[in-house]
């Protein structure tokens, strides 16, 4: 079987379980080298290693959105590992959060408003920002953002993760108009319910 991303190096947020892990576990077995990119450090090194018992090259890097200075060292070392970063598979989230603190907004907190944005828009922003830099220092690569149907069409309860991931829908087609002469592409998938441990309450 063809190894579709033979050599290709692929970031992969959110990977220590859920649908970055098995996008994470996908890129390998496809012949690209992972950097399994989670703030779940445990979670992570699991990753990391089943993909190296499965014969593949993964790399782990702790990684928090939320903060500009991790998400810089994990492109510094990223190219320190592998030399350029070829793909990007946005997929970070707190699962437990989304789930237990999002409300209609006449009830929502706005400390609760305000990290949902920082963690799920600025946090893709973050990413974005760093690792299209260095896609267009190579003049090429491929951003993939993780949407949500819910940001499509109504969810009742739900405000700020679907505000959030609207602007990710957004940000998407802007982002890959103006990086699109860079040689670059960028694209948004918008799953519908995925039964991932997170999703269940089950520690992965």
């Amino acid at each position: 079987m063809s190894q579709r991303v033979a050599g290709k190096v692929a970031i992969v947020t959110g990977a220590a379980s859920g649908m970055g892990r098995a996008g994470a576990t996908l890129l390998a077995a496809e012949g690209a080298k992972v950097v399994v990119a989670d703030i779940n450090q445990a979670g992570g090194t699991r990753v990391t290693q089943s993909i190296r018992d499965a014969g593949g090259d993964a790399t782990f890097v702790p990684l928090d959105v939320r903060s500009l200075d991790s998400v810089k060292a994990l492109v510094q070392t990223t190219l320190t590992h592998y030399g350029r970063v070829d793909v990007l598979y946005q997929n970070a989230v707190d699962v437990r959060f989304v789930n237990e603190e999002d409300r209609r907004l006449t009830e929502l907190p706005e400390e609760t408003w305000d990290r949902m944005i920082d963690l799920v828009l600025t946090g893709t922003f973050r990413c974005c920002k760093y690792v299209g830099r260095q896609m267009m220092a190579q003049h090429s690569g491929s951003i993939i953002l993780s949407a949500t149907t819910d940001a499509l069409i109504g969810c009742a309860s739900l405000d700020a993760y679907t505000a959030a991931k609207g602007g990710v829908v957004a940000l998407t087609r802007s982002f890959a108009a103006g990086m699109a002469k860079e040689g670059a592409r960028v694209n948004a998938i918008c799953p519908s319910f995925v039964a991932t441990e997170p999703q269940l309450g089950v520690n992965p």
